[in-house]
């Protein structure tokens, strides 16, 4: 497991369960020491081959020539070019890294023929050792890497590198037990050293921002803008994209390029003045590159009538086209200026390095971009040549498009005219400009004047610039860094309405990724939400348990908030569709009512919303306007489905001043539409009692320790058995507390004391000892330890009978108003009525849970140790729960591979190889780990029939003992 889990193309290891073996030698250790962490140190892995029987499709002689295959697909076979590159060492390993060598390049290459070459080390020693190889100049299956000689390699499945889809025991003896090969190598410490200035780039450091992408194929980009930065095409997706796309950078700030392949094998840095100039074949400065970190001259072209340049080149560009180092050309030009790069290096990339002025001049915008400083992004216009679609005059209250991030590209605007801010923030979508201003500095009538600017990315102290805000012009206003008959021919403006075009969106949108307008809460309003946000993320025990989304209907629920409606799939406090969660069994106290952005909320106690009232005073604890209690007229009527109203004010004030915080049955009119289109929806949120809290956290904590060992589901009608709980029925899948069906597992033969049931929400469970379950009684007091309802010992009136098969009835209280209060823990037979229908389908279905004695628990922990990976142990073979034993029929040699390796506790059959893994013990374990055994790999690797075998420990006992098998020849 460690090696594998090392690997970079990330092997998941098999689970743990019912046949393990434990490996513990030396061999295995090396393996884990030397094989996994090289892997990381530098490697590269080139070549693949999947499990099968013939071995790489490649006939370059490991030259590095070839390229087939997708890269990285672990089911099929693939290579990645590598001939040019500076490197000095390879692995081979098989993919489950059980064998594998280090050798160097040197030993590799070169002729001969069962001829001794240096391994460095392998998963068979640490230390330089040599094996007889072969590597024939006509032999197209050659070379042959092995750890060992060849003859004896290819006979005990040692070949670590073949070609030419060689099969035979070559092949056969290998792949299809070791999950295939792979071929690593490492560059050289120079090679490493000079990946090193585009790693830098692509991950973002040093002021860099990549602007262009081509993939692997055979034509360069597709712009021909030739390099201004004007072209905008594809969608960015990353370094690695298999697309072609282009960002605008003509506006950006910059002063150096970066060309570089997508494996930043080859890449320079070269000034933005040295490629805008207009030149043929003549000599251009590269500042550093892949190939030296020494200033020097290479011969590069940008003509003015040929669509295809620049061409970008390491070198001279003759040799460059030649040699595969051409790092930028256009006009999706093909030839070997494409194929002898594009196909072998991963593509390549342009990265602009911005000015030092640039980046800090951003900063801002990126802040209120993520969020901080209290920004909050309102309204958003995507690339295009109109401005955005309001035509509010920027008051917040038109409403349009689907909310989306600061680079969606199209226009979304939510309402902000409720929320208290206090200034703007407008930007273009790549933060290049903007501008921060105070909200009373916009919202005033204007024409041409004179408009305070607090900051901007011209000017870190506050200006003036001349704007307009006209009461007539549906496009205004009209928001510009600079006075803004200057700002409209140099693309400076930021801010324009009603679709309005020209020159004053073409010179800004397509060329700066749109724009955005953010507000920034006051202080005062960052703490008055703080309550709100509180519980939408689940804090001081609020619990979600009713939303409506934006829209213009209140709640569909019709239960007058007692909390027995259910509709909707629960999604959280920002969820697009109603839904409601049973509550009216929870143990709260409290209700919070608020909007979805958590600008209006308030706090009432239960008592306060569930009594019957018309236009009465009701006490709110807290709320967005008030630290304090205070009173607000409420309906609660009686006959009115729609109530209750709940409000932040008396309800005739509050309906018009878009203040109602509740209402049901899918009410419309201005009580909807002044609120929850504008604040993000509408949530209710109960507030479990201090008791409720605890008794929940205590039930969840006991389950650790405890075995589920019975579940109904949400339903009418209790568990399906019929055994008295004795535990001998089996049936259905064991599938956890969150089962769609019913399931047992047997537990009749468990050595346990304590039962505890439970339902599945946690919220009403009991704990008893064993023996007051079983026994024979009729409305008599069995004890219960401890339950939702006491921590400490007390009575109650149970049902267990011989004739009646629906018993034993476990319940919280005496049996009869266990009932009637939906108090039920356990019932069989499928008993329905309101035993069932009070319980199962509010709280989640129901489940039995049984603890080990402490003698059982001492038991269990040798297999446990194994199933949790402890001690060396690895499981390799499984049959889950059913009439038949393992398919195999191999008498535990381990060569038979079948089915999926899914871990301990899969239904279904499945085995690894594991004949050539270096073990010296095997454990055999049920899958609940209650019956196990350890013994010698070579006591069940015998002949017998009814003999005498050592086993070491089990779960009968801890010390050796000897037990009649049989392995029989036939």
């Amino acid at each position: 497991p460690p090696c594998i889990s090392m690997l970079s193309a990330a092997i998941v290891s098999p689970g743990l369960g019912n046949l393990i073996i434990r490996a513990c030698s030396p061999t295995r250790e090396l393996a884990s020491h030397h094989c996994s962490p090289q892997m990381h140190d530098g490697w590269s892995l080139v070549r693949h081959v999947p499990p099968g029987l013939s071995w790489h499709p490649a006939e370059d002689q490991l030259i590095g020539a070839e390229v087939y295959g997708p890269a990285g697909d672990a089911d099929k076979a693939w290579t990645v070019r590598w001939d040019q590159r500076d490197y000095d060492e390879f692995i081979f390993s098989t993919g489950d890294c059980q064998k594998w060598l280090m050798t160097k390049k040197s030993q590799v290459f070169g002729w001969y023929s069962n001829t001794d070459r240096q391994i460095e080390a392998s998963s068979l020693s640490d230390r330089p050792y040599e094996a007889r190889w072969y590597r024939r100049a006509n032999n197209k299956e050659d070379p042959w890497i092995t750890l060992r000689d060849h003859s004896e390699s290819v006979r005990d499945g040692e070949v670590m590198y073949g070609e030419d889809k060689f099969g035979n025991i070559h092949a056969s003896n290998v792949l299809p037990i070791h999950n295939g090969a792979d071929v690593w190598m490492r560059l050289s410490e120079e090679g490493r050293k000079q990946q090193e200035g585009c790693l830098a780039a692509r991950e973002g450091r040093d002021g860099w921002q990549l602007v262009r992408r081509v993939g692997p194929g055979h034509m360069w980009h597709p712009a021909t803008d030739q390099l201004i930065g004007s072209d905008v095409y594809g969608s960015p997706e990353g370094f690695n994209s298999t697309k072609a796309w282009s960002v605008p950078f003509n506006t950006l700030d910059y002063d150096e390029f970066m060309f570089a392949t997508g494996d930043c094998l080859k890449w320079l840095i070269t000034k933005k003045d040295t490629v805008f100039a207009w030149y043929s074949n003549g000599h251009r400065t590269i500042e550093s590159s892949s190939a030296s970190d020494q200033p020097y001259q290479a011969r590069w072209y940008r003509r003015t009538n040929n669509r295809e340049d620049p061409w970008i080149t390491l070198h001279d560009h003759s040799g460059s086209v030649r040699d595969g180092e051409v790092l930028y050309g256009e006009n999706k030009f093909g030839n070997i200026h494409a194929s002898n790069v594009l196909p072998v290096n991963n593509g390549a990339n342009v990265y602009v390095r911005l000015s030092s002025g640039a980046n800090k001049v951003q900063g801002p915008c990126r802040g209120a971009a993520a969020g901080e400083d209290g920004w909050k992004l309102v309204r958003r216009v995507g690339p295009g040549y109109k401005w955005h679609p309001a035509t509010d005059q920027l008051t917040g209250t038109d409403l349009y498009g689907t909310k989306a991030g600061p680079n969606s590209s199209s226009a979304w605007s939510i309402p902000f005219n409720t929320v208290d801010y206090d200034e703007f923030m407008f930007t273009t979508g790549d933060c290049s400009k903007w501008l921060v201003t105070k909200k009373d500095t916009v919202l005033q009538w204007y024409s041409n004047g004179h408009r305070q600017i607090e900051s901007s990315s011209i000017s870190d102290k506050p200006y003036e610039a001349r704007w307009y805000r006209r009461t007539n012009n549906k496009e205004d206003p009209w928001i510009t860094l600079r006075d803004h008959s200057t700002s409209v021919p140099v693309g400076e403006v930021l801010y324009g309405e009603n679709k309005f075009g020209n020159v004053h969106a073409g010179n800004v949108l397509p060329a700066y990724n749109g724009a955005n307008v953010y507000v920034r809460l006051s202080a005062d309003a960052n703490a008055v939400q703080g309550p709100c946000r509180e519980a939408a993320a689940g804090k001081a025990g609020w619990k979600l348990v009713r939303r409506v989304g934006p829209g213009y209907k209140w709640h569909p629920a019709t239960d007058q908030l007692l909390g027995t409606d259910e509709y909707g799939t629960p999604a959280g406090p920002q969820a697009a569709e109603a839904f409601s969660v049973k509550f009216d069994d929870q143990d709260f106290k409290e209700f919070m009512f608020t909007t979805g952005d958590c600008s209006k909320w308030l706090i009432a106690t239960k008592e306060s919303v569930l009594d019957w009232y018309s236009n009465a005073n009701r006490q709110i604890e807290s709320s967005s306007i008030s630290g304090k209690p205070y009173t607000a007229r409420w309906y609660r009527r009686t006959n009115n489905k729609e109530d209750p109203w709940i409000t932040l004010r008396d309800h005739s004030t509050s309906v018009r001043a878009g203040e109602v915080l509740y209402g049901g049955n899918k009410f419309g009119n201005i009580h909807a539409s002044n609120v929850l289109p504008i604040h993000e929806g509408a949530n209710v949120f109960v507030r479990l009692s201090e008791e409720g809290l605890a008794n929940q956290q205590w039930c969840e904590s006991k389950h650790r320790g405890w075995t589920l060992v019975r579940h109904v589901p949400p339903g009418s009608t209790w568990h399906p058995a019929t055994d008295r709980l004795l535990g001998t029925d089996v049936y259905g899948k064991a599938l956890g507390p969150t089962a769609d069906e019913a399931w047992s597992i047997r537990f009749a033969n468990l050595d346990y004391d304590e039962f505890m049931f439970s339902t599945g929400d946690c919220q009403k469970w009991l704990m008893t000892k064993k023996s007051q379950v079983f026994g024979w009684y009729s409305n008599t007091d069995r004890q219960i330890e401890a339950s939702s309802l006491s921590d400490r010992p007390y009575e109650a009136r149970w049902y267990r009978r011989a004739n009646n098969k629906e018993d034993p009835w476990i319940t919280l209280r005496d049996h009869s108003e266990s009932v009637r209060d939906g108090e039920v823990m356990y019932g069989e037979d499928k008993f329905g009525n309101i035993h069932a229908s009070n319980v199962l389908p509010i709280h989640n279905g129901a489940d039995v849970w049984m603890r080990l004695s402490e003698e059982g628990r001492k038991q269990q922990e040798g297999c446990l140790a194994a199933r949790e990976g402890r001690d060396g142990w690895q499981l390799v073979r499984r049959v889950g729960p059913g009439h038949m034993w393992h398919p195999a029929t191999d008498q535990l040699i381990g060569s038979d591979v079948y089915g999926s390796p899914e871990g301990f506790n899969s239904t279904k059959a499945w085995s690894v190889p594991f004949n050539t893994l270096d073990y010296d013990e095997f454990m055999f374990a049920t899958g609940d780990c209650l019956k196990w055994l350890i013994t010698k790999k070579d006591t069940v690797f015998a002949w017998y029939s009814n003999g005498h075998r050592t086993i070491e420990s089990s779960s009968a006992s801890d010390q050796p003992y000897q037990a009649r098998w049989y392995r029989r020849t036939n």
